[in-house]
């Protein structure tokens, strides 16, 4: 049994996840990391393990603050990140009906010869970002073609049909979504969660991506969320929305179950209350709102060493 010690301010608590930011949990578990978004799915620290290893084997061992930067897999560049180089493939030039330049005076393939130049016959350069791949067992990081004339939100079928910083996300039904793999930062409305990568699933795979969700907005202790999944709190701002339900109780690692939210400062769920209502909190325990009608518990038997 984990002794429970007093808790500090729920915003404090957040103060190690990036940009304060902290997601619900969802049902395939979490791995503590060296960073701090939110929502369902695996995920694993910096030091890039398997997905699927336990956050915590040893009861001794607090799961720590959260980061879905594994599950981008390892590479040169990391999707998302703005300002950081993306190399293309050296052999990969363009797309087109036209060929290159050719010196001995023959055209390019495709294009029209003469005068040792060669003809460029319509030729197109291909646009390049990072990307991850998920064609693999494992994720990779990689500088990958993307489409331009893309906005976020469109529908998609692999992430190279998506624009600069976004991955196709979604089971049957994909759509281009911001990453969140170096952190948990996400606009305003939306939450970073794990979602099935839909290239990966249209191919029997099960890897998923961090993309950032718009929060449906829903209603805590309500039945308002779809079958398997729960209402908890995404965000430190009080962002609501559906996700999958887990088992954690309070103090235990993420991902949680109904009633309860994930702390991704430090890995651990937080039992969720009806503001006034400090007697649902247990032994000492206080009711610390969040919104109007909603808080956190802390004090008392609500937190965790």
């Amino acid at each position: 049994m984990v002794r429970k010690l007093l808790f500090p301010a729920l915003f404090g608590l957040l103060a190690g996840a990036s940009s304060a930011w902290f997601g619900a949990c969802a049902a395939d578990g979490v791995d503590g990391g060296a960073g701090g978004a939110g929502g369902g799915g695996s995920s694993t620290g910096t030091g890039r393990s398997d997905a699927s290893v336990d956050v915590a084997p040893d009861a001794e061992q607090p799961p720590g603050p959260i980061t879905y930067e594994a599950l981008c897999g390892e590479g040169p560049c990391v999707p998302g990140v703005r300002g950081r180089p993306c190399e293309p493939p050296t052999t990969s030039t363009g797309t087109g009906a036209g060929g290159g330049a050719s010196s001995s005076g023959g055209g390019g393939q495709g294009g029209a010869g003469g005068g040792g130049q060669g003809g460029s016959g319509g030729f197109e350069p291909v646009a390049y970002g990072c990307q991850v791949d998920v064609s693999g067992a494992e994720p990779e990081s990689v500088c990958a073609p993307i489409d331009t004339g893309i906005a976020l939100g469109a529908a998609c079928v692999a992430s190279s049909g998506c624009p600069e910083g976004a991955g196709c996300a979604g089971d049957i039904s994909g759509t281009c979504l911001a990453y969140c793999c170096a952190d948990l930062d996400c606009p305003t409305e939306h939450f970073c969660t794990p979602l099935p990568a839909t290239e990966s699933f249209m191919r029997g795979g099960d890897l998923k991506i961090p993309v950032c969700k718009l929060a449906d907005n829903c209603v805590p202790f309500s039945d308002a969320c779809p079958e398997g999944e729960t209402c908890t709190i995404v965000k430190s701002d009080g962002t609501t929305s559906c996700v999958p339900i887990g088992t954690g109780q309070a103090c235990d690692p993420c991902p949680c179950d109904e009633g309860h939210m994930c702390n991704y400062s430090t890995g651990r769920c937080q039992k969720l209350c009806k503001t006034g209502h400090s007697d649902e909190c247990g032994g000492g325990g206080t009711c610390q709102a969040i919104l109007p009608a909603l808080g956190v518990c802390i004090g008392g038997d609500a937190v965790c060493d």
